[in-house]
């Protein structure tokens, strides 16, 4: 996620050839979709048309560490010593449980190369990760932990061998990523590791073709399990398919992203998985009293989709559909007008926020709020919280959608419930992506005002000014819809915070 200021279409509407394309776009995708894709939880000041991410809490720093333009290092994370963990209850024969586990978890909050943006390492998940995974008792000795100035190119490949040679027959083994994931000019996937050079990214990035080789070639286990929270992550679905067709492997690829989405800012993903393991009751979807993998998938593909508005990629080749996961922890129970583990718009400070009800009531429901590294949860009245919704389009129809902070001409290829699948005409396939009603111009969800000419404005945030609409004036204020953007960047403000506009920016 970046400043809408730094975006732009590859291409710029010009003629596309591929030396244009090494000469700018690029270019343009290193030092825009790298700069920020990924965990730059995005500031009031830098609206992200492309995903509704939810706002620094009141009083925050924002966790983008950038300054100037020249990346910020993260503070060095030193792994936990070896010792005493706390212990997780796990069922007979769960998945990333015990000594049959083997994984590596690289996560990079900074980078060596100027211009590229690094994050708050404050409650990092990656790390939290490895934690629940040695309290679940996966033995030190099978894990590599790589984080930041460690996780180098050179490293992450030798770590990856290692773990590959180390797993023997019968073992699972977990390939763990966070980050910034970018695109090559032909489409093709890069993780980046501490030391990519957007110059030489071919040579510099982790390319998922040498992860699917470097497993392919050394790992002899039973299952592999592909998880990263990047943006085009779902780019793991090839991997685990190579897996599977030439080592006939069981595979799995869960990402916060499907291959065609950047990603949200937040660790939104990473949250729900190490919540998965350790055994949220509201996963458990069949009541049996454990989780399995493909009720940690559903959970998954619900935050993505109602806290971040992107489509989340799950892919399972060979057997494990319902591979256990985890002992699920009793729930507390209650009645009220939306069920557990719903998603609604709740009063939040001044405004509203995504939240999820944990404990439904008669007339107040505890929700829980999610922010970029940690959880809220807190009780709100039952009148101050709202259904979300978004408005469908039919396959075929020619929409606008936001791009950035600008309009391009686009058509919905498929549809799948609230997700539309759209290409841009003139464009190069592997720019078709799932939008929902967010990302499309004068809709939000259901029930929204009118984009009428009258009611059009701009919004003035942090000295830039943001396309939008007048949704209600009332007292001397304005209630305010940023177009692009879900309900929850809904905001009344003051007269001097507006002007008029004849139309959104084309």
């Amino acid at each position: 996620m970046l400043p809408a200021a730094r975006w732009a279409h590859p291409g710029a509407r010009i003629g596309y050839t591929a030396d244009m394309f090494r000469r700018l776009c690029l270019p343009l995708c290193l030092t825009c979709v790298l700069l920020a894709c990924k965990r730059t939880e995005t500031a009031p000041s830098a609206h992200n048309p492309v995903a509704s991410t939810a706002p620094v809490a009141a009083g925050s720093t924002p966790p983008l560490i950038a300054s100037g333009g020249v990346a910020a290092a993260a503070p060095t994370v030193t792994p936990p010593p070896p010792g005493p963990a706390e212990r997780i209850p796990t069922p007979q024969g769960a998945a990333l449980s015990g000594d049959s586990t083997y994984a590596i978890i690289v996560g990079v909050l900074s980078f060596a190369e100027p211009g590229v943006a690094g994050w708050s390492a404050e409650q990092r998940k990656d790390l939290e990760l490895y934690q629940v995974l040695r309290s679940r008792g996966v033995p030190t000795k099978n894990m590599e932990l790589l984080l930041d100035q460690t996780a180098t190119h050179a490293n992450v490949a030798a770590a990856l061998e290692r773990v590959a040679k180390r797993a023997p027959a019968g073992s699972t083994l977990l390939f763990y990523y966070a980050g910034h994931g970018t695109r090559g000019e032909g489409g093709e996937t890069y993780f980046l590791a501490h030391d990519s050079k957007s110059s030489s990214m071919a040579t510099s990035g982790i390319a998922l073709a040498n992860v699917q080789k470097t497993l392919a070639t050394h790992f002899g286990g039973k299952r592999a399990v592909l998880m990263a929270d990047c943006c085009y992550s779902g780019s793991l679905k090839g991997v685990a398919d190579g897996l599977a067709d030439e080592k006939k492997l069981d595979t799995v690829s869960l990402t916060s992203a499907d291959a065609s989405n950047l990603s949200t800012s937040n660790w939104t993903f990473t949250q729900t998985v190490i919540d998965g393991l350790r055994g949220d009751g509201l996963m458990d979807r069949d009541k049996s009293g454990t989780l399995s993998l493909t009720e940690l998938a559903a959970t998954v593909a619900e935050e993505m989709k109602y806290r971040e508005k992107q489509r989340h990629g799950f892919h399972l080749r060979g057997g494990g559909k319902e591979t256990l996961l985890s002992t699920a922890t009793p729930l507390r129970t209650g009645n009220g007008p939306f069920r557990a583990g719903s998603y609604v718009l709740a009063s939040h400070e001044k405004g509203t926020r995504t939240a999820q009800v944990r404990v439904p009531g008669a007339r107040e429901s505890l929700v829980r709020f999610y922010h970029y590294s940690h959880g809220e949860e807190r009780k709100v009245k039952n009148s101050e919280l709202q259904a979300l919704k978004f408005k469908r389009y039919p396959k075929g129809a020619e929409l606008k959608v936001y791009w950035g902070n600008k309009l391009w001409d686009a058509k919905v290829t498929d549809a799948d419930g609230d997700f539309h699948f759209i290409t841009y005409p003139g464009w190069p396939a592997f720019w078709d992506e799932w939008v929902m009603s967010d990302r499309i111009a004068d809709t939000g969800p259901a029930g929204a005002a009118s984009a009428s000419a009258k009611n059009r404005v701009e919004i003035e945030w942090r000295g830039e000014w943001w396309p939008g609409v007048i949704l209600k004036k009332q007292g001397g204020r304005t209630l305010v819809h940023y177009d692009g953007f879900g309900p929850e960047w809904d905001e009344w403000v003051t007269d001097a915070r507006l002007r008029r506009s004849a139309k959104p920016k084309q």
